[in-house]
C-alpha cells in the first residue's frame, strides 16, 4: 500500500511539473491567454479521443496475447458504463436537492459539478495507467468512465453552469469528442489484434525457419509459404526447437507445427492449457517432456479489486498435456 501511495505521489508531482514550461513561456511572453482556446480544442477534440482509441486498441492486443474472451470483456465494460453513469447521476441529484435553494449563487452549482465530475481524463487516465502498468484493461475502464461522465457534463453540467435547462441538449450529450472517440475505438477493439499481427508481419517478414544442430551446423531451411493451413502468422512465433530429428514451431495460440528436418510437414499439436494460464510465452523440451514459461492471472498485490498477470514455469508431458507448475 505504501508503494502505491509513493508511486501516486511521484506521478502527480511529475504531472504538476508539466505546468512549469507553460509558466516560463508566459513569463517570457511567448504565449498568452488568447492561445488557451486553441490548446483546449486540441486537448478535447484530438488528445481525448486518441487516448480512448489507444486504450481500447491495447485491450484488444492484450486479449489476443492472453487468450481472453473479448465478448465477455465488452459485456463487463457495458455493465461498468451503466453503473458509473447511474452512480454519478445519483450523487449529482442528491447534491442538487441539498443545494438547490442556493443555486442563485454560482459557487454552489459549481460545487455540484466539482464534487462528482472529476478530472478522470487528461489527468486520471495517465495516473491509472502508471499505477497499474501492464494491464491495458484498466485504461479501458478509465476511458469508459470518461465517456459516461461526459454524458453528464454536456447535460447536467451545462445546467449547473447556466442555471437554465434550455441549454441542456441530448444531442450535445451524444455527439461530443468522447463519443466520437468511442465510435473509432470499437473497431480498434474488434480488429486491434489483427492490426497487430499485420504490422508484425510487415516488420518481422518471417517466412523461413533455419534449423541448426547443437554444434551450430546448418541442417536445413523450413519454408512455410505454400502451406496456408499450416502457416504460422508472420511475427507470431514463440518457440522453435529440434527434437528426435524433427523441428517444432510454436505460435502464440498454443499451436505447434511439427516438421521433418528436410521440411516436410508431419502434424499439428495443441498445447493443453491449465485452469489459470492465459498465454504461453515459450516452451522447450526437458527430459521426456517439456517446460514452458506461461502467464497466469492472480490477485493484484496493489489492490484486492484487481488482477495481474505473472510469469510462472509449468511442466508438460511428451504429448503437450499439462502436468503441473514448477515450484
Amino acid at each position: 500500500m505504501l508503494d502505491t501511495f509513493i508511486t501516486c505521489v511521484i506521478r502527480v508531482a511529475v504531472s504538476l511539473c508539466f505546468a512549469i514550461p507553460g509558466f516560463l513561456l508566459c513569463k517570457a511572453k511567448r504565449v498568452s491567454e488568447k492561445h488557451l482556446s486553441t490548446m483546449s480544442t486540441i486537448l478535447v477534440y484530438i488528445c481525448g479521443p486518441c487516448m480512448i482509441i489507444y486504450a481500447f486498441y491495447n485491450a484488444a492486443v492484450s486479449a489476443s496475447i492472453n487468450d481472453l474472451n473479448k465478448g465477455q470483456m465488452a459485456l463487463d465494460m457495458l455493465y461498468f458504463a451503466i453503473a458509473t453513469f447511474l452512480l454519478q447521476a445519483i450523487f449529482m441529484l442528491i447534491l442538487y436537492f441539498i443545494l438547490r435553494s442556493k443555486y442563485e449563487d454560482a459557487k454552489y452549482r459549481l460545487l455540484t459539478c466539482g464534487s462528482v465530475l472529476g478530472n478522470v481524463g487528461f489527468f486520471g487516465l495517465p495516473l491509472v495507467v502508471s499505477l497499474v502498468p501492464g494491464n491495458p484493461l484498466i485504461a479501458c475502464y478509465s476511458s469508459i468512465y470518461v465517456i459516461t461522465m461526459n454524458l453528464l457534463v454536456f447535460t447536467v453540467g451545462v445546467f449547473c453552469l447556466t442555471n437554465d435547462t434550455k441549454y441542456m441538449s441530448i444531442k450535445s450529450a451524444l455527439i461530443n469528442p468522447t463519443t466520437f472517440g468511442l465510435l473509432l475505438a470499437i473497431p480498434a477493439f474488434i480488429f486491434g489484434d489483427k492490426i497487430l499481427i499485420d504490422s508484425w508481419a510487415t516488420l518481422a517478414n518471417v517466412h523461413k525457419v533455419m534449423v541448426y544442430n547443437r554444434k551450430g551446423e546448418y541442417l536445413n531451411t523450413i519454408t512455410q509459404s505454400g502451406r496456408a493451413q499450416y502457416e504460422i502468422p508472420q511475427g507470431n512465433l514463440r518457440s522453435i526447437w529440434v527434437k528426435d530429428d524433427h523441428a517444432f514451431i510454436m505460435d502464440s495460440k498454443r499451436r505447434i507445427l511439427e516438421f521433418t528436418i528436410d521440411g516436410k510437414f508431419v502434424t499439428e499439436h495443441m498445447i493443453e492449457s491449465s485452469s489459470q494460464s492465459n498465454s504461453i510465452l515459450s516452451i522447450q523440451p526437458l527430459g521426456d517432456g517439456y517446460i514452458a514459461n506461461i502467464m497466469v492471472q492472480v490477485p493484484s498485490s496493489q489492490s484486492v479489486c484487481l488482477e495481474e498477470f505473472v510469469p510462472i514455469l509449468a511442466r508438460y508431458d511428451r504429448n503437450f498435456k499439462f502436468v503441473g507448475y514448477v515450484g
